[in-house]
């Protein structure tokens, strides 16, 4: 008889707790699961919750491994890499820096004592030096013809940063860095024109001058 009351009371608590925890779910669908050999009501939809998280779980894991958090950029130390080998390509090969152009500095047309005593002095205002391979020198008289003082296939040398070129007649008593290809056709003491041409057939510079005292120089204004 007390077991018979004891099954009526066990059964009617489980009841009790089904109703309780039915009344807490929106579906009321149970499902029983045992732990330890006690019976445990779970909702199906606790279930499905369950089964999310640790889906969701499982993906961010994942994706964590393969891309670390970058406030959404690839942060791999490829990618770093990647980005430095770039950034020194474009320093390389862009066209950032500036040249300015060499410029005529210097004209002399002679001396008092010997009309060759004649030169042309250029000067580099770049920190870098200057190529002067496949340039010409020419003067353009008051007529307008121009002649060759250094043609292209003569005209070699480089300009050291900040630093001047001596080009000269060929009985140029001083130092010279490069001498005139053409002597035949020296400067005159008035109304020429001085031009330089770089190797892309640009003109670099040009001066005119009305007149040149003999052994007088003409400097480029500062």
């Amino acid at each position: 008889m007390l077991f018979i009351q004891a099954s009526i009371y066990l059964f009617a608590r489980q009841q009790e707790i089904k109703s309780l925890i039915a009344a807490s779910q929106p579906d009321g669908n149970l499902t029983e699961i045992k732990l330890s050999g006690v019976p445990k009501p779970v909702s199906k939809t606790s279930q499905q919750i369950d089964q999310r998280t640790t889906a969701v779980a499982r993906k961010k894991s994942t994706h964590s491994t393969s891309r670390p958090k970058g406030r959404g950029l690839d942060i791999r130390p490829s990618s770093i890499e990647a980005f430095m080998v770039n950034s020194e390509s474009m320093v390389k090969t862009g066209e950032a820096k500036t040249t300015l152009p060499v410029l005529i500095f210097e004209i002399q047309a002679g001396s008092g004592l010997n009309a060759n005593e004649e030169f042309i002095k250029l000067y580099n205002p770049n920190n870098q030096a200057v190529d002067l391979a496949g340039w010409s020198l020419k003067r353009k008289s008051q007529s307008g013809k121009e002649y060759n003082l250094v043609s292209t296939s003569k005209f070699e040398g480089k300009i050291p940063p900040v630093g001047y070129f001596i080009i000269a007649h060929k009985d140029y008593s001083g130092l010279a860095d490069l001498k005139y290809s053409n002597n035949s056709n020296p400067l005159s003491y008035s109304g020429d024109t001085v031009l330089l041409i770089n190797s892309a057939g640009e003109i670099a510079d040009t001066v005119n001058y009305l007149k040149l005292e003999r052994g007088g120089i003409w400097q480029r204004p500062p």
